[in-house]
């Protein structure tokens, strides 16, 4: 029985779950010889914030309070780096005012909780974030590590942990705690938790019951396998617990949730609902999780799972458990949808779906979904609204597959590039292509999990992948040819309205990154497949721009540069805003060579401490021109040792502006990872503008 938070979601079963270039040592000595020339360009607080809340970017910031761990000192006025407080409870404390920002020192750890009881407004949101530069700020062991109360708040770029527990000597010693990372009480409204990690909780994050519209956004949810400390009870290992309303969770990494059960064996889940209703769960990658989502609670309802891919390896992991009406104890839980999502459970004893106690098609919508499960499909005790889905184990057809299925759904090989690596893009020939159902389309899902438009083709394609004629990724991701060169997309005016960048206000750390030897270039051949006009999900987000001040609108401020510029002795060259020329709002970053070099790496503007997750592919976009016909260098790789290179592309740059694209596919998270463009080749200005990476 798996017990949810301080009223919880029960099981009916037992369940188990279960690079690239590198920079030589010469390499590395160089780097200890860069002087940082930086840039004047300030991040605006509320960029980010704003744009995920759906207002204008134009709003104030307000004051800005630091705490250092080390260096501050209570009886500082907090309002300068220099002035820092140190501890939490100096900082619970403060008053804070819409638009005011709370920003805890990189490299700092905090034993006990942040109080979050600040509101901000829908045009000035409260900040809670890191500067300063190296590791996350972390803060460990709390009850809850952050306590949120308040609305209109961001968190952004926090680590929330704990490592010290009881332990259950009757479940192989488990370790025990009550241990929640971020926790949004009754009245928390339009929060955002995003770019964070949450590690060794027994909840990773719980929205409770009157806490609605709250967007939990590109995190990493990592091994929160922590039980209840009352052996009766099996509650705990749980990554994301959803009781309130509206609420949104996706672009995030969700692994290990997975706990010894003194009832079931196993127990755990990436994504609980608990009573919550219209609930929207999308584009999540989810890795050995005992189970991926469980709904209990009689009045769950509503809630959408879309484009999430699920792997496990436990021997009983599960993909989906929900109710009918005949459960009195933890149903009805009505109207769960499932469009989209690529299901691979390798387990012995896997058992992919269940809808029990009167399942009907008023309890469960299942469609475009790829199953492969080694045991048991699933079993409901009543049809379901079932239809355009894929069955497969190993051994082939399954005959596990005990509910009914429509004519539309089929038990075939999907033609998966390596389930075992978890790659599931499709091969050119799987049956999933143009096979699926518009619904999940004019549900609003218009992109996969790799953000490629969605339909590519004649129809929907089953599964989290929407099949792209270029094969963009492909089965092991590998160097191309030695002299890649990036195709610029046909130039376009930019949406008239962008999509603003997330607002962490961190300085880039003291190391630049050089560009690698052998650079990985974007796809040669382009997609040929007519993407349709997008829609989006009310209420949901849209990819995340992952940059920061993209487009170069504001500056001042050393604590928020977020674009560093980094010169090598041999090089030289200078850094302006420019708002003489401009693709996208009034200013461009220029960056004017005066002494070129081979070493393209020698000048370059780098924009660091991005968190990347595994198994996805990124877009780099960017607009980009020069005063004569030159190259420069886009490179997305690890900003600290061993600077695992992830791609590099060369853009052959004239005088006018054009829009360069490019994917970039990492196996394993990156949660220091640079954005970098490499100008020293040549002489003469650069101009780039509107730079995304989603």
């Amino acid at each position: 029985m798996a017990l949810v938070g301080q009223a919880g979601v029960m099981k009916d079963e037992a369940q188990t779950a279960a690079g690239a270039t590198c920079l030589s040592a010469v390499q590395r000595r160089a780097r200890r010889t860069w002087g940082v020339v930086r840039a004047t360009l300030m991040l605006s607080l509320l960029m980010g914030a704003l744009g995920s809340l759906g207002v204008s970017p134009a709003a104030a910031a307000g004051t800005s309070y630091y705490v250092d761990c080390s260096g501050g000192n209570d009886s500082n006025l907090g309002v300068q780096p220099t002035q820092a407080w140190q501890s939490l409870g100096r900082a619970n404390t403060a008053t804070l005012l819409p638009g005011d920002s709370l920003l805890l020192k990189r490299g700092c750890t905090w034993t006990g909780s942040l109080t979050l009881k600040w509101s901000g407004t829908a045009t000035a949101p409260i900040l809670v974030s890191a500067y300063g530069s190296g590791p996350l700020p972390a803060i460990k062991n709390g009850h809850e590590q952050v306590a949120v109360t308040g609305s209109y708040a961001i968190i952004d770029s926090l680590a929330v942990l704990a490592d010290s527990f009881g332990y259950d000597s009757g479940c192989n010693n488990a370790p025990t705690g009550y241990l929640t990372g971020v926790r949004f009480f009754a009245g928390a409204t339009y929060d955002i938790l995003r770019n964070s990690t949450a590690t060794s909780l027994e909840y990773g994050t719980t929205v409770e019951t009157g806490a609605n519209h709250i967007k939990i956004l590109n995190n990493v949810f990592q091994n929160n396998n922590v039980k209840d400390p009352n052996p009766a009870s099996d509650a705990g290992g749980v990554a994301i617990v959803l009781s309130g309303d509206d609420n949104e969770v996706g672009f995030n990494a969700i692994s290990g949730s997975d706990i010894c059960s003194e009832q079931n064996g196993r127990d755990g889940a990436a994504i609980e609902i608990y009573g919550g209703h219209r609930n929207t769960m999308h584009h999540n990658i989810a890795v050995n999780n005992d189970n991926f989502t469980e709904l209990g609670k009689a009045g769950s309802s509503d809630n959408t799972y879309a484009y999430n891919t699920v792997r496990a390896s436990g021997a009983t992991a599960n993909f989906l458990v929900t109710r009918g009406a005949g459960d009195t104890t933890h149903g009805p839980t009505y109207r769960t949808k499932i469009y989209n999502n690529t299901v691979y459970l390798s387990g012995a004893q896997s058992y992919a779906i269940q809808c029990t106690g009167g399942c009907s098609p008023d309890i469960l919508t299942f469609k475009n979904n790829i199953v492969w499960a080694e045991d048991r499909i699933g079993y409901a005790d009543a049809a379901f609204d079932e239809s355009n889905n894929i069955y497969w184990s190993s051994t082939g057809a399954p005959t596990t597959v005990w509910f009914p299925i429509s004519t539309s759904s089929r038990k075939i090989d999907p033609q998966l590039m390596n389930v075992a690596t978890g790659d599931f893009h499709l091969r050119s020939n799987s049956p999933a292509i143009d096979t699926g159902t518009m619904e999940s389309v004019n549900a609003g899902y218009t992109t996969d999990i790799d953000n490629n438009p969605v339909p590519q083709g004649a129809g929907v394609d089953i599964g989290a992948d929407e099949f792209v004629t270029s094969s963009l990724v492909p089965a092991t991701p590998t160097p191309a040819p030695a002299t890649p060169t990036l195709v610029p997309a046909t130039p376009t005016p930019a949406p008239a309205t962008p999509t603003p960048a997330p607002a962490t206000p961190t300085p880039a750390p003291a190391t630049p990154t050089p560009a690698p030897a052998t650079p990985t270039p974007a796809p040669a051949t382009p997609v040929t497949k007519a993407p349709p006009s997008p829609t989006a999900v009310p209420g949901t987000t849209p990819p995340m721009n992952l940059i920061h001040n993209p487009s170069f609108e504001t500056g001042g401020g050393w604590w928020a540069d977020w674009w560093p510029f980094r010169l090598q002795s041999v090089a030289a060259a200078n850094l302006t805003r420019d708002n003489t020329t401009a693709e996208d709002g009034a200013y461009s970053i220029k960056i004017t060579v005066t002494q070129n070099t081979s070493q393209k790496w020698y000048a370059q503007l780098q924009q660091p401490n991005l968190v990347l997750q595994g198994s996805r592919t990124y877009t780099l976009t960017f607009w980009a021109k020069a005063a004569t016909a030159r190259g420069a260098e886009a490179c997305v790789q690890g900003a600290a040792t061993p600077y695992t290179v992830y791609s590099c592309v060369e853009a052959p740059l004239t005088t006018n502006w054009q829009k360069f694209t490019t994917s970039v596919y990492l196996s394993a998270t990156d949660s220091n990872a640079a954005v970098e463009f490499n100008l020293a080749e040549a002489t003469g200005p650069v101009w780039l503008d509107n730079v995304s990476l989603s």
